[in-house]
């Protein structure tokens, strides 16, 4: 996790204070400092584990450029899962519904929910709980939140949940930049659904909706 710290961690800034805008991030119409990445209630500061939201979508434009990145992290993680007789689920993608986000937001989130590691995500009496929110330049958000299935309370590692983040946006994948809001089951606790939806706030939506 330090090493992930060290790489999007960004020390320099403009004369006036403001984040410096990359190459990387000119690339794709992205000023520094309209990005936010804002954790959810009660979960560390990005500071707090030595990230900023500049270096998080770096590094989440790194990883949309080379899937190889994002591939290591996932085997490690998938070994573990197997290692434990987890059950993979499938995300279930939205019908229906606007609210479609931008890959690299959620990418964004997965990024910052995987650096807490260990840290507990949890929802408390059946409250449909925000991990984690995202935006830019192009305006739009996606937020990460969870919710609970048949129990009024549950928790997941938030690197557990961040995985779970990835695996709706690959599955609920429209063209490759955007994907249907959806939802899926963090690892290896079928009681907690982890959503992504391309709007601000959560909705939980996909609890009524599908019923879980």
């Amino acid at each position: 996790m330090a090493l992930l710290a060290s790489l999007v961690h960004l020390a320099t800034s403009t004369p006036a204070g403001l984040p410096h805008t990359s190459n990387l991030l000119k690339s794709v119409g992205i000023r520094a400092e309209d990005i936010q990445v804002i954790p959810g209630p009660g979960l560390p500061s990005l500071e707090s584990v030595g990230l900023t939201a500049v270096g998080i979508y770096e590094e989440a434009l790194r990883r949309q450029n080379d899937p190889s990145i994002e591939a290591a992290i996932h085997a490690e993680l998938d070994a573990e899962f197997a290692s434990n007789n987890s059950t993979a689920t499938t995300p279930i993608a939205a019908r229906n519904n606007p609210y479609r986000f931008m890959h690299i937001r959620a990418t964004a989130c997965a990024i910052y929910l995987n650096e807490l590691g260990n840290t507990p995500c949890a929802v408390v009496s059946a409250r449909c709980t925000v991990m984690c929110q995202s935006t830019d330049t192009h305006g739009e958000w996606a937020t990460i939140s969870g919710f609970t299935h048949d129990v009024p309370s549950s928790s997941s590692y938030c690197r557990h949940v961040a995985r779970m983040v990835e695996s709706v946006r690959d599955v609920c994948n429209t063209d490759g930049y955007t994907a249907k809001f959806g939802t899926d089951a963090a690892y290896g606790n079928g009681h907690f659904r982890v959503e992504v939806i391309g709007q601000l706030g959560p909705t939980c939506w996909t609890k009524f909706q599908f019923g879980k």
